[in-house]
């Protein structure tokens, strides 16, 4: 080996053992070193992101779904008959349960008259007729308006136009309103026809006075001529109408009398024929009586007879025979009398029937007769006045005459309209608040006897009965906004606390708790939901729209009261002094007063104080009735602020 071998073996060698001595050094460790090492790291903050969005606190409830505000209804009076002579309250007809009221509709007939329901707060208690006056006729008038029936005006007085108005309004549903007697309307015919004979007077009048100093043309009095020749025909025809009328009812009475008189000679002849059969009877019998002392006679010959004996058997024997037949005779001769007697009531009823007819024949055609006479003494006037010098003057008093006597018609057919018109029966209309309403229950059937509440009626839109703790009667308002959900239908909807009443302990509700009720804002909520469970959820409390928050651990407050949150920035702790607000879930409104303080932020929070699962709203979920006023528990998330 030479020596440039030897060198360079010796000097890998020791490169050799350098490199070994250093990866043995760097293995190497102070017991200080080791203890450092063994030691946990230093712990990190917790921390949680600043948020931007809108709070609110809530109360969580439960409650039942029902129709709201059920009230019962009964009828304000008697239901009046057709006639107005009488009343009956049998039931004809009645709505069925779950039927929509509007106003105008007939929920139910009362021995076939009409009861109908309008919108008023007055309720009707008393009959309206005519000239009546008031608040209630006002109401009435308002409704018959908003029907389309127009009243005239709606002055609260129950005149002639208000009248026609209520007529429509029966008509308009198939029947009459109630109205006059049958003696009213003929005297309201006559006043009738009084008015339109002045109308036609009146008319004649004026046409006169138009005419008046004109001579007259060929053509009126071709039509004056003709006017009267008609009137006079008239008169005859009447009078004909009269003479054969009287004739025919003469010749019908004296009919009826031959029969009367036939009837009653059939019942003499037939009374001769019972007579004569009751004589035979008596003849009959006195003969067997003489043939059997004969006989008896003859038997007692000593000696005895045998022709003698023969002889009055056989007398006795045809005696018998004559008085059988004499009997038979007797009851057929009976019936036929009855028959006879019971004919002639009926002869003496038709005769009656007919002097009746005859009575009135006279005055019915006397009144045909005075008509067709004043029509003649009319067109006969007129023919003369074509004559007559043209005077515009005594025209004029004419008209102004006939304008009297119209005025005297028209106020006499209005004072006895006035006193006498149709009428409303108090039973006959049913006033409401407000409509529509649906028939939550009819009490009654067809046949029944309509008394006391005959329907019970709520409102069409669906309600919520509910109950909240007292402790939270001071948070939670009527008129509040609630969110309502029917879990078992997948339903989510808005309502409205309609009332809350103002101790615990009512409707049936605990002790401790407070009733309220929930008008739902969806008014075609399917009527199925009616019973439901739902879980009600009230906002107590609002931020006003969306604001910075953290979580409630993150705040904290020094023994200066001041409100302060640890920032975490670029590794260092940077405190921000805040002003807190609304609190609700864990989180808390702030607002920077002292440095700043943005969406995104990682905040320090108290690790103990960090919630370990979701932290929902507590709620007891208890059944509910299904009954109006059934109340039910409720837990609520506080409402309230953290103090600054």
């Amino acid at each position: 080996m030479n020596s440039r071998t030897t060198l360079g073996l010796l000097m890998a060698g020791m490169i050799g053992m350098g490199a070994g001595g250093i990866a043995i050094g760097a293995q190497l460790k102070s017991p200080a070193e080791v203890a450092a090492d063994a030691a946990p790291p230093e712990a990190s903050p917790v921390t949680a992101a600043v948020t931007r969005k809108l709070l609110s606190s809530t109360v969580t409830t439960r409650g039942s779904i029902r129709f709201s505000d059920p009230k019962p209804v009964s009828l304000a009076g008697p239901v009046g008959s057709a006639s107005g002579t009488s009343s009956s309250s049998v039931i004809t007809s009645i709505v069925e349960r779950g039927t929509t009221l509007q106003e105008g509709d007939v929920p139910l007939t009362v021995a076939g008259r009409p009861v109908f329901i309008l919108t008023g707060a007055l309720p009707m208690y008393r009959q309206i007729g005519p000239g009546d006056s008031g608040d209630d006729v006002t109401q009435l008038e308002e409704a018959l308006a908003r029907l389309g029936f127009d009243p005239g005006p709606v002055d609260g007085v129950a005149d002639a136009t208000f009248m026609a108005a209520v007529q429509a309004l029966y008509a308009a549903k198939g029947f009459e309103a109630q109205g006059l007697t049958d003696a009213q309307q003929q005297e309201q015919r006559q006043r009738e026809t009084a008015v339109r004979t002045a109308e036609r007077d009146l008319s004649s009048a004026r046409s006169a006075v138009e005419t008046a100093g004109k001579p007259p043309t060929a053509v009126e009095y071709a039509r004056a001529d003709a006017a009267v020749q008609t009137a006079e025909d008239g008169v005859n025809a009447a009078q004909r109408r009269a003479e054969n009328d009287l004739a025919n009812a003469n010749a019908d009475v004296a009919a009826k009398q031959r029969a009367l008189d036939a009837a009653n000679a059939d019942v003499a002849a037939r009374q001769k024929v019972l007579t004569d059969a009751q004589a035979a009877v008596n003849t009959a019998t006195a003969e067997v009586q003489r043939a059997t002392q004969q006989r008896n006679a003859a038997l007692l010959l000593d000696p005895a007879d045998p022709a003698a004996v023969d002889a009055a058997n056989d007398a006795l024997t045809a005696a018998e025979g004559r008085l059988a037949e004499a009997n038979r005779a007797v009851p057929q001769a009976q019936v036929d009398v009855e028959t006879a007697r019971r004919a002639v009531p009926q002869a003496q009823a038709d005769l009656d029937a007919s002097n009746r007819a005859l009575a009135q024949v006279g005055p019915a055609n006397d009144e045909s007769i005075r008509q067709a006479e004043t029509a003649l003494a009319n067109a006969r006037g007129e023919r003369r006045a074509l004559d007559a010098p043209r005077d515009v003057r005594t025209a004029q008093e004419q008209v102004a005459s006939a304008e009297r006597a119209l005025t005297t018609a028209q106020e006499d057919l209005q004072r006895f309209l006035a006193e006498n018109g149709t009428t409303v029966p108090a039973g006959e209309i049913i006033f409401v608040p407000q409509l529509p309403l649906r028939v939550e229950e009819a009490k009654f059937k067809i046949g029944d006897s309509a008394s006391g509440t005959v329907l019970t009626l709520s409102s069409t839109t669906l309600a919520v009965d509910s109950s909240i703790p007292a402790a939270d009667r001071g948070i939670v308002r009527e008129g509040s906004k609630v969110q309502v959900e029917a879990a078992d239908f997948g339903i989510e909807t808005e309502g409205t606390i309609s009332f809350l009443d103002t101790k615990p302990g009512t409707n049936g509700v605990d002790a401790q708790r407070v009733y309220m009720t929930i008008a739902l804002d969806d008014a075609e909520l399917a009527e199925e939901l009616a019973g439901a469970s739902v879980r009600v959820t009230i906002p107590v409390d609002s931020t006003d729209g969306e604001v910075l928050t953290v979580p409630v651990s993150a705040i904290v407050t020094d023994p200066n009261g001041d409100t302060t949150v640890t920032v975490l920035r670029n590794g260092e702790q940077v405190e921000v002094r805040v002003r807190t607000g609304l609190a609700s879930g864990g989180d808390v409104e702030v607002t920077p007063i002292d440095g700043t303080l943005d969406e995104g932020d990682r905040v320090i929070v108290d690790e103990a104080a960090v919630p370990q699962a979701d932290d929902t709203e507590e709620e007891l979920d208890v059944p509910t009735t299904g009954e109006p006023g059934a109340g039910t528990p409720a837990t609520s998330t506080p409402a309230g602020t953290v103090a600054p």
